[in-house]
């Protein structure tokens, strides 16, 4: 059984079919039951890989984006075992990645080079991982992409440069931006018509807290932790 201290020192939740979650940090992937009891784990090292860096789950199976070597990995949700895997170029690295009908994977992929390195959005096909289309190519002195959902048949992008949310088609056209005065968006989920941001650097409110808004960017709630309770909140990076 997984403790509390445990579940804190990881980085991400992902939900599983069957009731399970998949807890992934840098350098391990955990599968586990409703009642916290420890079903699966695998090592970076299993994997061959440097780090886990982003991980997202249909049921077609769990995604995994590694780096050392740069590649995305479908894996089962029972056994872990590798279904299929496609190595990226050396310079590119799947910063986040969400599943949308199709099946489609969108990744946001960061490509560096010295002078030129720049953010994009890249479609895959789900279960082969073959290049769809790509779109929202900026340098990443313009925007610096992070989080990615699909709402409501959208692809919603946080731009920690902006500020903002931006909105994209599934076929890559710019929709329009999401933007308030509640700071720079670290990460988000959506639950219930409701988008939760995790957000820090207001001007109005210094400091790391978690916006509830619409879709639309109305704001509904915000809410921030009791340090003293929770301990060091500027480390929390992922929500849901």
């Amino acid at each position: 059984r997984l403790g509390f201290c445990q579940l804190l020192a990881h980085l991400t939740l992902t939900a599983l079919p069957g009731g399970r979650l998949c807890i992934s940090s840098e350098t391990n992937l955990t599968t586990i039951d409703a009642h916290m009891m420890r079903l699966r784990e695998v090592s970076d090292e299993d994997l061959g890989a440097e780090m886990i860096f982003a991980v997202t789950a249909s049921d077609s199976g769990l995604y995994v984006s590694e780096l050392g070597p740069n590649r995305l990995r479908r894996l089962d949700h029972e056994s872990l075992e590798i279904l299929a895997e496609l190595e990226l170029e050396v310079n590119e690295t799947a910063v986040s990645m969400k599943l949308a009908p199709g099946p489609l994977l969108f990744v946001v992929m960061y490509t560096q080079f010295d002078d030129n390195s720049y953010y994009m959005i890249v479609a895959f096909n789900a279960l082969t991982f073959e290049r769809q289309h790509s779109f929202g190519r900026a340098s990443w002195r313009d925007r610096n992409y992070g989080g990615i959902e699909v709402i409501n048949q959208e692809l919603f992008v946080t731009d920690y440069e902006a500020r903002c949310l931006r909105v994209f088609s599934f076929s890559g056209e710019h929709l329009r931006e999401v933007c308030g005065d509640w700071g720079t968006p670290q990460s988000f989920c959506f639950v219930e018509d409701r988008i939760y941001l995790v957000v820090d650097y207001s001007t109005a409110t210094p400091g790391r807290r978690i916006v509830a808004i619409t879709p639309e960017g109305d704001t509904l709630q915000s809410y921030t932790p009791d340090l003293t309770a929770m301990g060091d909140f500027t480390r929390m990076t992922q929500i849901c």
